[in-house]
């Protein structure tokens, strides 16, 4: 699917015209485009990359090839730039998703690519945001536009899951909790901390490739447009950090939370051997006197099942008071 939106050199701006159409103006030199494309088919990028733009093969790889990670490179005619934006997932709605994305810039011309059933640019493809910013202050705009949009609707998505994993945090010291409940809890831990390494795999490069746009000379960006960009690093730079808040958050939560469970258990466990030990002395003396002999010394007394049962009464108080003495009770 390819859309489209274009400014005339009279500074009219169109959304939604015949791809083909746009092509021939901008060949003719009466406009500048923006072409995004959403899961392009082979044909369509036979048509990006040989007739809108005839670029190295490696610009076509670069757009082809899902690696997942940020990056830029440059070719004769165009710049080729991967970044990502950071979504809510729907498998998740606590969780957050990365989509890759792919621009080629070339002169007067944007080209988008994204491999995702949903459009991601589609507030941008409406005339009005383009009439006083965007492709009327030029293509490389353009882009900037989009990078700073995606990588600024990002910042409270990871905000909000630094609240929710301090939550989680706060969760894990409430007692009597099922095993049931500490086992969902540590699912959302480690979902929560695979989301955090993701993360931090994707927006420290995607800093780094917003440095280089920044700080960087290339023929196709001017230092006045270097300017903007270097608003977005700060903005990639503070999120990036925010990455790292949330490994290490995550990877302390799941190590409270793994102590605490060992500590829940190991309580159990005193409860349980304490009962056992309780009841060794006692199982001796009730086996002892039960046994199956004819001439049992003490047995004939009238008082011998008040003395073994006063005797088990003794050790049982005894044992309890040494272990009170201990504070292990």
């Amino acid at each position: 699917m390819i859309d489209t939106v274009v400014r005339d050199t009279e500074g009219h701006i169109s959304c939604g015209t015949d791809a083909a159409k746009v092509l021939k103006r901008l060949h003719q030199g009466r406009c500048q485009a923006w072409f995004d494309f959403n899961n392009p088919t082979e044909a369509e990028l036979d048509f990006a990359f040989e007739e809108i733009l005839p670029a190295h093969e490696l610009a076509r790889k670069d757009v082809q090839e899902q690696e997942g990670t940020p990056r830029l490179a440059e070719y004769p005619n165009c710049l080729v730039i991967v970044f990502h934006s950071v979504e809510a997932s729907e498998m998740d709605p606590a969780g957050l998703t990365t989509v890759e994305h792919a621009a080629v810039l070339g002169h007067n011309l944007l080209m988008t690519f994204t491999y995702d059933d949903r459009s991601h640019f589609v507030e941008m493809h409406d005339p009005a945001r383009h009439r006083s910013d965007g492709l009327a202050l030029g293509t490389v705009r353009l882009f900037h536009e989009l990078l700073d949009h995606q990588v600024g609707q990002a910042r409270g998505l990871i905000e909000n899951m630094v609240g929710s994993l301090e939550s989680l945090g706060d969760v894990i010291f409430t007692r009597n909790l099922s095993a049931a409940s500490e086992h969902e809890i540590m699912e959302h831990i480690l979902q929560a901390r695979s989301t955090a390494l993701r993360l931090q795999r994707v927006l420290g490069p995607q800093a780094k490739l917003l440095r280089n746009l920044a700080d960087e000379h290339r023929a196709s960006i001017s230092p006045q447009e270097r300017a903007y960009f270097q608003v977005t690093l700060e903005e990639a730079v503070h999120q990036d950090s925010l990455a790292d808040l949330l490994v290490a958050l995550a990877n302390g939560t799941m190590t409270t939370h793994l102590n605490l469970s060992n500590y829940r258990l190991s309580e159990v466990m005193k409860v349980l051997t304490m009962i056992a030990t309780v009841f060794i002395p006692l199982t001796f003396v009730t086996g002892l006197f039960g046994m199956n002999f004819a001439h049992l010394p003490g047995t004939q007394s009238p008082y011998a099942m008040v003395a073994v049962v006063a005797a088990c009464l003794v050790l049982t108080i005894g044992m309890l008071l040494f272990f009170r003495r201990k504070r292990w009770l």
